[in-house]
């Protein structure tokens, strides 16, 4: 079964650009995913349908599931994240957490005046 050429990505990209917002995640090469420095996600294009290639342990080696449907596509991304990784707009805080800035005060070192400023106000 050969790797999914640009034609069979093509036809699944709604599933890859949900993949790609899936923090944790790295798109190396199109349609294929790394997590941390290792594969973690590719897919396969064969005439009974698409299949992908997912690592669902990090002990483990690739588990094949096929991703024709949506249905199919769905469970995937339902496995995916069950390992822990999740959307990173989900992970964002909807307000960034308050800051606590404390009573410290700053002095202003006074504006230096140059000599010519000096003798003009003198005279």
């Amino acid at each position: 079964m050969k790797h999914a050429g640009a034609g069979a990505l093509a036809e699944i990209e709604p599933l890859l650009a949900q993949l790609r917002k899936v923090d944790g995640l790295v798109e190396r090469k199109p349609g294929v995913f790394y997590r941390r420095s290792r594969a973690f996600l590719h897919f396969h294009e064969d005439p009974g349908g698409m299949y992908a290639d997912v690592r669902l342990a990090a002990d483990e080696d690739f588990v094949r599931m096929r991703v024709q449907t949506g249905a199919e596509r769905a469970r995937l991304l339902r496995e995916v994240k069950r390992l822990g990784l999740g959307s990173r707009a989900a992970r964002r805080p909807v307000d960034p957490p308050p800051v606590a800035l404390g009573r410290r005060q700053t002095r202003l070192a006074p504006p230096k005046i140059s000599d010519t400023e000096v003798s003009s106000n003198t005279a």
